[in-house]
């Protein structure tokens, strides 16, 4: 297959602002520069941070944000798990599988022969 162009497609062009990719660089920088020069507490009552949060220069201008290692709380007495006794598997005969398929063939055998007595009467009861 060829690539063509259709004639009656018309043309687009992207651009993007670059004052608005400059204006957005400086406040990533400010951000930058607050976040070092200021290491605080920051007391969120609670509250989970977000990636907004931190993204926004009034929010950063008002509090400044500590990053620290997460410690959970460690129990008081460690919980002990159980784990079952393992499982053998149980001992076969190997007789056993022998003995079953014997079984299934004589069953098998015996509906074979039910079936042709049925089909017998069947054959009977229609010449009649």
């Amino acid at each position: 297959m060829s690539a063509t162009r259709d004639k009656n497609q018309k043309f687009t062009f992207l651009y993007s602002n670059l004052y608005q990719i400059y204006k957005q660089e400086k406040v990533q920088e400010k951000i930058q520069e607050t976040i070092q020069d200021k290491p605080q507490v920051l007391k969120s009552q609670g509250r989970v941070l977000k990636a907004e949060d931190l993204n926004n220069p009034t929010f950063l201008e008002q509090k400044s944000v500590e990053v620290r290692e997460f410690k959970p709380l460690v129990l008081v007495k460690p919980l002990s798990i159980q784990h079952p006794p393992e499982l053998k598997p149980p001992e076969l005969n190997p007789m056993e599988p022998l003995k079953s398929l014997k079984k299934n063939l004589q069953d098998l055998t015996d509906l074979h022969a039910r079936l042709k007595f049925m089909l017998q009467e069947l054959e009977d009861l229609v010449k009649e």
